[in-house]
């Protein structure tokens, strides 16, 4: 009842002084939504660098050709390069380090059911892709190495192609036509989201690599090879024999001649994401610490004003038997209603801009009650942190000077 009644009478009192405890509520919500906007980037960061890390693989290098910019005389399609070959990906198969690899020729294309038509990535390659990009199946079955060998015209297609041209009927043993030729589809993936290179591999359709390279690209060489390292932990020593291997095969002998093909490290680039996403954290954080400070700074202004007001009350209520742990407690209450008060309203603007930030900017967010919760709780400690100063100081005024400024 005491604490119900302490609570009424620092809303009364705050209420009393609607402006500037307005302003200083705002100053806590800015600094509050500041810590619940950072809190939520950096979980979100942190949630896809985890997929991204479950999606790929720790043990994953990916065997692309150089830019054709960097070697003008290298023989080039359409700016790329064009000298990695099936051959290249069976040698690195043989190499001691290596567990599986995939070669693949993907590109965009136009592919069409009886009813409807869309662009989607066809990636042609090997059996090997299922099990080093880590896909799953929904339906049917992947194409084996016989197809493969054969250069069969069947397909597996994604989640999105699948509802896209299928709607809800069971495409496996229906027709898939990719820049006009027939494919039998014979198994779709499991719903992935978007992949490494950010393109939503629900997109994909994967056709055996000799029948992308003859009936779809009409081309002979490679764009990508993914390699499945046998250990993560020799993920290094696996990409330099791979290079050492391939420029022999290129006839790259000279030191002086470049690489015209480039080996991605996975747990490089998911390195260099984690230190970006760690570098923005900590710059949002420096911010969000600013705003909080300016908060705190209300929260102290504005209570060291009240007592300095109050004084003549505060020696009145001395006089008349309050002790110095009431009047402590009571400007206490007013100061953790304050930032309570700024909690609530920046945990609420920081959620609408969360979601706003990650609509407009594609930028992944993680909303948890956690966050919430520790947002306020910055708040709550925030009040008490900056309201100890100005209470202990109404609670030491000595009641002959505080009657005395009547």
């Amino acid at each position: 009842m005491r604490s119900w009644r302490l609570l009424g009478r620092s809303l009364q009192t705050l209420a009393g002084h609607r402006g500037r405890s307005l302003l200083c509520v705002l100053a806590v919500a800015v600094g509050i939504a500041a810590v619940f906007v950072t809190s939520a980037l950096s979980g979100g960061a942190q949630d896809q660098l985890l997929r991204a890390m479950a999606s790929l693989g720790a043990d994953l290098l990916v065997v692309r050709p150089a830019e054709a910019r960097k070697l003008a005389s290298r023989k080039a399609v359409q700016g790329q390069v064009t000298t990695l070959r099936l051959e290249d990906a069976a040698a690195i198969l043989q190499l001691e380090d290596v567990a599986d690899a995939a070669p693949a020729i993907e590109g965009m294309a136009n592919v069409r059911s009886d009813t409807d038509a869309m662009t989607a990535k066809v990636i042609g390659t090997t059996n090997g892709f299922l099990r080093i990009r880590r896909f799953g199946l929904e339906r049917g079955r992947f194409f084996d190495d016989e197809e493969a060998r054969r250069s069969r015209r069947v397909a597996v297609i994604g989640a999105r192609v699948e509802h896209a041209l299928f709607g809800g009927q069971d495409p496996v043993g229906q027709t898939l036509r990719i820049k006009g030729v027939p494919f039998e589809i014979v198994g779709t993936l499991q719903p992935k989201g978007a992949s490494d290179d950010g393109a939503d591999s629900d997109l994909y359709v994967v056709v055996p690599v000799s029948t992308a390279q003859r009936r779809v690209f009409n081309v002979q060489h490679l764009n990508v090879i993914f390699v499945g390292a046998r250990d993560a932990r020799l993920l290094s020593q696996g990409e330099e024999r791979i290079r050492t291997l391939l420029r022999t095969r290129h006839g790259l002998q000279r030191k002086d001649l470049p690489d015209d093909f480039a080996v991605q490290n996975q747990q490089k680039l998911l390195h260099a994401q984690r230190k970006t996403a760690q570098t923005l954290t900590l710059a949002s954080s420096a911010l969000a610490a600013v705003a909080l400070m300016i908060g705190g700074a209300g929260i102290l202004a504005l209570m060291l004003l009240s007592v300095r007001e109050r004084t003549p009350e505060i020696g009145l209520r001395v006089a008349l038997g309050a002790t110095q742990r009431a009047i402590f407690l009571e400007f206490l209450a007013e100061a953790m209603v304050l930032s309570t008060a700024g909690g609530v309203l920046g945990v609420g603007v920081g959620l609408l801009g969360a979601r706003a930030l990650s609509i407009a900017t594609g930028w992944p967010t993680r909303v948890a009650t956690d966050t919430a919760l520790s947002s306020m709780a910055v708040a709550i400690t925030l009040g008490f942190v900056f309201g100890v100063l100005p209470c202990r100081r109404a609670a030491r005024l000595p009641p002959v000077e505080a009657l005395a400024e009547e």
